[in-house]
């Protein structure tokens, strides 16, 4: 009877799972983990039925734009101390390339870590 009982709760519980993932209101984006350089690849097609003016994947741009870290890159850092890993350089470089597409996102390629270390560079 108590072997029934906790299969009967488990069903239950994987059916509620299946309905919450499979849900038409979920947001398919948060299945998985975005990726910067990824996202921005995706962010700079354009869409093809509106003149080649607007983004095909808008929401793309619109993450770029919101997830730019304090430290000015994009990408992960190494945990500790906020410093970028090395996948930030061009993950960095592609959300900007995107952004300087769309010609949105001043403040955002002004303050990029890239920018930075090439007005550096050619002091």
């Amino acid at each position: 009877m108590e072997a029934a009982k906790s299969k009967s709760s488990i069903e239950e519980l994987v059916e509620k799972i299946k309905d919450e993932i499979f849900s038409s209101s979920l947001d398919l984006y948060t299945l998985i983990s975005p990726c910067a350089y990824d996202t921005a690849w995706l962010a700079m097609i354009p869409h093809p039925d509106q003149h080649l003016d607007r983004p095909t994947f808008q929401q793309c741009l619109d993450w770029i734009l919101s997830n730019q870290n304090d430290a000015r890159f994009w990408g992960d850092s190494n945990g500790r101390d906020n410093i970028p890993s090395i996948d930030c350089l061009p993950a960095t470089l592609a959300c900007m390339v995107s952004l300087v597409a769309w010609n949105v996102g001043a403040n955002n390629v002004e303050k990029g870590i890239v920018i930075k270390v090439l007005k550096t560079d050619l002091k």
